[in-house]
C-alpha cells in the first residue's frame, strides 16, 4: 500500500502568490563526430561519438531556492554496420553498438534557505530530503543490436537480437557519514537480453499480410538499496545496505494480419503477449529523487488491437491523407509505475491492471509544402488486483479504481509550412504551430467521494499553444532553431501536480561543421 503525500502547489492568496524561481535554468550542449565508409566490404560502416552535456538547477516550490543543482556528461561512441547479401544472398545484416560513459553530480550544501518574503532561515540544505548531497555517480553501458532479415518470394524470416548490460557504482563523501558505509563499494548492476524471431507473409496481390512472433526475455538485476538508511537518520552500525536481485526468463508472441478492405483501406487484428524489462532509471533511480527499486520485475501484458488505416492520394484535392485508428484492450501484470517514497520516489510494479482504450493519427499533405496533423486517445486504466497475496488475503483497496497519474484523454493537433528556397538557393524553411490538450486527471489513489478531497487530488486539464521557426544557414550546414512554447502563459501541470513552465522561448543552433551530405546536412525536411 503506498501512501501519498497531500499538498498544495498554489502558494497562499498573498503579496508572494506570483513569484520568479532563480533556480530553473537548464543548459545543455550536444556534439557528435563520426566518419562513414560506404566502399568497403559493408554497405555502410560508421564510427561516430556523440557528447552531451547539460546542468540544471533544482527548483523548489515552497521557498526561493538559489544553489541546488545538477549536471552530468555522457560520451557515447558507437558502430554502426549494414551489408545487404550478407553471407547468402537475401539475407541483410545490420548491426548497431553504444558504449554510453555517464557522469552524473547532484550539489546541494546550502547551510541557509530564502523564503519568499525574503528572510533567511537555517536549513540543512535545499532538497527534500534535508540533507546535503555532493554526489559523483558513474554509469557504464552497452548496449546492442544484431539483425538479420531473409526474403525468399514472399516470405520474410526476421530474426533480431537486443542486449543491454548497465554498472551504476553511486558515490557521495557527504552521504557516507549518514549512511554508515560507503555507496560506491555496492555497484547495482543490469543484465538483459532479448531475442525474437518473426515471419512475414505477403499474398501475391499484397491484400493479405501474416506476421508471427516468438520472443524470449532475460533479466538478471542487482540493485542495492543504498538510500534506504536516509530514512532513519545516521545509521553507524550498518554493515552493507539491503539487496534485492531478480534473475528470470520471459517469453512472449504475437500474432497480426491485415487485409485491404478496398483501394487504400486497409483492416489489422492483433494478438500479442508482450514483456517489457524495466530500463536502467526504474531499475537504479537518478540518485535525486529517484530511490533504487525494491524487487522491480518486468511488465506482462496481453495485448488485443483492431484497427483501420487509410492511405490515399488525391482524395477531394488533397496531396495525400493518412489515417490511422485503433482499438485496444490490454491485462497487465507488474505494471510500473512512479510511487511517492518517504522524501523521494520509487518506481514499483502494480499487481494487476485493465486497458480499455482507442486512438486516432490523422495525417494531411495538403500540399507540397503544408502538412496537418490531429491525433486523439482516450483510455481507462483500473487496478484489477482484487485482493493483496498475503496470508489474510487482505482486500485491496485501491481495486477497480484509475490509475493514478495518467490521463485518460488527451489530443493534439497543428499546422506545419515548409518549402526550399525562401531565404538563399536550396536552403529550407520551416515555420509550425502546435496546440495540445490533456483533460483532467488524478495525481493519486481516488479514496473519498467529498468534493475539498477530490479537488486536492485533482490536475486540471491543460492547453499548451506552441509555434516555431525552422531556417538553414549556409548552404544547409548550419541551421537555427526558435520555438515559443506555452504562448498564453497558462498555468499547467504535470504528473503529481508538478507545475510546468509559463511561456518559453528555446533557441538551438545546429552546426554540420564539415559539410557531410550522408547525415542530410544540418536540417531536413
Amino acid at each position: 500500500m503506498m501512501s501519498w503525500p497531500v499538498f498544495e502547489t498554489n502558494l497562499p492568496a498573498s503579496a508572494y502568490r506570483k513569484v520568479r524561481r532563480r533556480n530553473d535554468y537548464y543548459e545543455a550542449n550536444f556534439y557528435h563526430v563520426g566518419l562513414g565508409f560506404r566502399k568497403l566490404y559493408f554497405d555502410k560502416f560508421d564510427l561516430e561519438c556523440a557528447f552531451y552535456k547539460n546542468e540544471k538547477g533544482i527548483q523548489a516550490l515552497n521557498f526561493d531556492a538559489r544553489h541546488a543543482y545538477t549536471k552530468g556528461i555522457n560520451i557515447m561512441p558507437n558502430i554502426v554496420l549494414e551489408k545487404r547479401d550478407f553471407l547468402v544472398k537475401g539475407l541483410d545484416m545490420k548491426y548497431a553498438i553504444v558504449t554510453p560513459i555517464i557522469r552524473s553530480n547532484m550539489t546541494d550544501t546550502a547551510t541557509t534557505r530564502r523564503q519568499w518574503d525574503g528572510t533567511v532561515t537555517q536549513a540543512v540544505g535545499e532538497t527534500d530530503d534535508n540533507l546535503f548531497n555532493e554526489s559523483h555517480d558513474r554509469q557504464f553501458e552497452v548496449r546492442s543490436k544484431f539483425n538479420l532479415k531473409y526474403t525468399r518470394g514472399r516470405h520474410t524470416l526476421n530474426l533480431n537480437d537486443q542486449y543491454a548490460y548497465s554498472a551504476y557504482t553511486p558515490k557521495d563523501e557527504r552521504m557516507k557519514g549518514y549512511l554508515g558505509f560507503d555507496p560506491s563499494a555496492y555497484p547495482s548492476r543490469m543484465t538483459a537480453n532479448n531475442i525474437g524471431l518473426s515471419h512475414l507473409f505477403v499474398s501475391d496481390n499484397r491484400r493479405l499480410q501474416n506476421s508471427l512472433t516468438i520472443s524470449i526475455y532475460y533479466l538478471n538485476s542487482r540493485v542495492y538499496r543504498t538510500s534506504d538508511a536516509l530514512v532513519k537518520g545516521a545509521i553507524t552500525d550498518e554493515l552493507a545496505p539491503k539487496q534485492t536481485r531478480v534473475e528470470r526468463s520471459y517469453y512472449g508472441f504475437s500474432e497480426g494480419f491485415s487485409y485491404e478492405l478496398w483501394k487504400d483501406v486497409r483492416a489489422k487484428l492483433s494478438f500479442s503477449h508482450n514483456v517489457r524489462i524495466p530500463d536502467t532509471g526504474e531499475l537504479f533511480g537518478n540518485g535525486i529523487s529517484i530511490k533504487p527499486s525494491v524487487n522491480l520485475q518486468p511488465e506482462v501484458g496481453n495485448n488485443l488491437n483492431l484497427g483501420f488505416i487509410v492511405d490515399r492520394r488525391g482524395l477531394c484535392g488533397l496531396m495525400r491523407v493518412q489515417w490511422e485508428t485503433n482499438f485496444y484492450y490490454m491485462m497487465m501484470k507488474n505494471m510500473i509505475r512512479l510511487f511517492p517514497a518517504d522524501t523521494r520516489s520509487i518506481y514499483t510494479n502494480l499487481g494487476k491492471t485493465r486497458t480499455i482504450g482507442m486512438d486516432t493519427d490523422v495525417k494531411v499533405d495538403v500540399t507540397r509544402n503544408v502538412y496537418l496533423y490531429f491525433n486523439l486517445t482516450l483510455q481507462d486504466i483500473r487496478d484489477r488486483q482484487r485482493w493483496f497475496n498475503d496470508e489474510q488475503g487482505t482486500s485491496n483497496p485501491t481495486y477497480n479504481k484509475h490509475v493514478p497519474n495518467i490521463p485518460a484523454f488527451y489530443y493534439n493537433y497543428g499546422m506545419e509550412y515548409h518549402a526550399e528556397g525562401l531565404i538563399g538557393c536550396r536552403e529550407l524553411s520551416r515555420v509550425y504551430i502546435d496546440v495540445s490538450h490533456v483533460g483532467e486527471f488524478d495525481w493519486g489513489w481516488q479514496m473519498s467521494s467529498l468534493a475539498e478531497e477530490r479537488r486536492k487530488w485533482r490536475i486540471p486539464s491543460n492547453d499548451v499553444f506552441t509555434i516555431g521557426l525552422q531556417q538553414s544557414l549556409w548552404h544547409n550546414n548550419m541551421s537555427l532553431s526558435l520555438e515559443l512554447e506555452n504562448v498564453f502563459n497558462k498555468e499547467n501541470y504535470m504528473e503529481f501536480k508538478m507545475p510546468l513552465p509559463g511561456r518559453t522561448l528555446k533557441a538551438k543552433l545546429r552546426f554540420n561543421l564539415f559539410r557531410d551530405k550522408l547525415a542530410g546536412g544540418a536540417m531536413s525536411l
